[in-house]
């Protein structure tokens, strides 16, 4: 028998890709990260994950449904520039909530 699990409060980062040049992967990896583990959220839950700041603004299909599911119920809030420098990036990145 397959038990399906879910979680009550989740809290992620996606997978980071450090290697300039495959950074492309990772902005891409980020929105379906989030929203795979939302499929594992309990009703009522809350999801929070440390994003790209890009979830903001591309336009591409996965990044607009993390928004729209923000809209639904959650929010989206900036960290500081270079909050991750010590861990060997530079990428501006957001705290992303959702609720189920």
């Amino acid at each position: 028998m397959i038990r399906a699990v879910s979680y009550q409060y989740p809290v992620s980062t996606p997978p980071y890709i450090p290697d300039p040049e495959v950074y492309q992967e990772w902005m891409d990896v980020a929105p379906a990260h989030v929203l795979h583990a939302l499929a594992f959220l309990k009703h009522g839950g809350r999801l929070v994950s440390v994003m790209p700041s890009s979830v903001t603004f591309r336009t591409d299909t996965l990044n607009r449904m993390v928004r729209a599911a923000v809209e639904a119920g959650g929010s989206i809030e900036a960290l500081p520039e270079n909050s991750f420098t010590e861990s060997g990036t530079n990428v501006n990145t957001v705290i992303v909530t959702l609720q189920a």
